[in-house]
């Protein structure tokens, strides 16, 4: 069995080290790794049976036309990838499952840095503007979680599991999600997308982990953002291009909305530079109301250790044509 691989990056979650790879072989026979950008022939393209990481791209897909299964490092797909992939009747399996306690943790990390202004106690350090005088400024913004109204947008494994967490500290957890029937007693409404514009003036607190379709590209835009409260808190941890990110950076310089955080970005499926998901001469760098970091929030130093169980099983599973966990539809 041939499995191409794009985990050919420095990073931690983008290397598969050699010791990694061992750890897999060992248990099967007759299995070989290979790195996709050293694939240059059409007929090893054609060889390949399966495919593991999180950058394939539909070209490199077109060629693989013995590929049986698709396993993503990560959660997130883009819409068209996916279509072409189940069109050809190809497993498509993530890794969700060990991406909910590191993205629940990173979000519960905005909310709190945000609702208490760290962010902009760091931004004043930076600055040599460290005083309370300066720290004033930021009174308007400062919220108290307690008792909030939050909005979690994507009711997934992680919205799921970010909602019990959050509830201890509020009985106002909404969220909108595909099927609107309430699922969990800690939230109090589901919405369909459809009601987002009629009811985001209510919440203090929005965390977005929308998946991109056609529905969900840029579905927050100016006048998502002109309804939200001036001192309310948006956080996107789910795709970048659902956010119109013009259309935020207005918002957030005209003081239309509160504080920010963003761990994706709206370029960032077209920016090959996995190391770099942001330009460095975006206008984003500029607002001192804004807390970002470099899509980072579903890193954990447990990932391999998860993932290799997760991948080894489900290949077990594969060569006895069982079931897959996580399986895509």
């Amino acid at each position: 069995m041939i499995i191409a691989h794009d985990f050919n990056k420095s990073l931690f979650m983008y290397k598969l080290r050699e010791n990694y790879k061992n750890r897999i072989i060992k248990d099967f026979r007759d299995l070989v790794f290979i790195d996709i950008d050293k694939v240059n022939t059409k007929k090893k393209f054609e060889e390949i049976d399966v495919y593991w990481g999180n950058r394939l791209n539909i070209k490199n897909l077109s060629k693989m036309k013995n590929l049986q299964w698709v396993h993503l490092g990560s959660s997130g797909i883009e819409i068209n990838l996916k279509k072409n992939i189940l069109s050809r009747n190809i497993k498509l399996t993530n890794s969700k499952n060990i991406l909910i306690k590191p993205m629940v943790s990173s979000i519960i990390a905005y909310i709190f840095a945000l609702s208490r202004g760290l962010h902009y106690a760091t931004f004043l350090k930076n600055k040599k503007k460290f005083d309370r005088t300066n720290f004033d400024k930021f009174f308007p913004y400062l919220n108290d979680v307690y008792d909030s109204k939050i909005l979690i947008l994507g009711l997934g494994s992680i919205g799921k599991e970010l909602a019990r967490k959050l509830s201890p500290f509020t009985s106002e957890i909404y969220a909108i999600k595909k099927k609107t029937k309430v699922t969990l007693p800690c939230i109090k409404r589901t919405y369909s997308l459809t009601s987002l514009v009629k009811i985001i003036h209510k919440m203090e607190i929005i965390i977005n982990i929308l998946p991109l379709n056609d529905q969900t590209h840029n579905i927050f835009n100016s006048d998502i953002f002109n309804k939200m409260k001036n001192n309310s808190i948006f956080i996107n941890v789910g795709r970048g291009e659902t956010v119109n990110e013009k259309d935020l950076y207005n918002a957030i310089k005209n003081k239309k909305i509160g504080s920010v955080g963003l761990d994706v970005f709206d370029r960032e499926l077209n920016y090959i530079n996995v190391n770099q998901p942001i330009k460095q001469s975006s206008k984003l760098f500029k607002l001192e109301n804004l807390l970002m970091t470099p899509h980072v929030s579903n890193l954990t130093n447990t990932y391999w250790n998860e993932e290799l169980k997760l991948f080894s099983l489900n290949l077990k599973k594969f060569n006895k044509n069982i079931k897959l966990i996580n399986l895509i539809n």
